[in-house]
């Protein structure tokens, strides 16, 4: 698969503290995009995870499992 990734290289690359792009399904059924996000904290027990997106300086917290994309990189399981 050339264009995609592991979910553990996607791991990888959020927990390098790098600006990513993300796409990602959200508790209510809905495909967002998060632009410039940067990992903040991660919760091993729960699969969460805490991100600052760099342009409107909000903190998110999404599932690592329902995130879809990363730098235009499918994330596959």
């Amino acid at each position: 698969m050339a264009n995609g990734v592991h979910i553990s290289t996607m791991r990888a690359m959020l927990n390098s503290g790098d600006p990513c792009d993300l796409v990602l399904l959200t508790r209510d059924g809905k495909v967002e995009r998060w632009r410039d996000a940067i990992s903040i904290s991660y919760n091993v027990a729960t699969g969460t995870r805490k991100c600052r997106l760099q342009r409107s300086r909000q903190i998110r917290q999404c599932r690592d499992c329902l995130i879809m994309s990363i730098n235009n990189l499918n994330v596959y399981l």
